[in-house]
């Protein structure tokens, strides 16, 4: 098997476009963005405890430029994500 070795920048940049970070609204705009998000990442772990707002919501604030609170709930109810 053949080995091959990353730069570091080619490790970080592999690594911020997997966590939804290589450029600003790297999955849209509005609640499918965030489906597609949470599909990226694979989960987003919910935190009850805050001080700003709960954790999961600041993941989405992140990389969804026009992220609305009640998205995650409806994508919840909706059944195409689950908690």
């Amino acid at each position: 098997m053949e080995q091959h070795i990353l730069s570091k920048s080619e490790a970080r940049k592999i690594i911020l476009h997997a966590a939804g970070r290589s450029r600003p609204a790297q999955f849209g705009y509005g609640i499918e963005a965030v489906y597609q998000l949470i599909d990226q990442l694979g989960f987003v772990q919910l935190d009850t405890n805050y001080v700003v707002e709960r954790a999961h919501h600041q993941v989405m604030f992140a990389r969804v430029p026009d992220y609305e609170l009640s998205w995650l709930s409806e994508l919840c109810e909706g059944g195409r994500v689950y908690e």
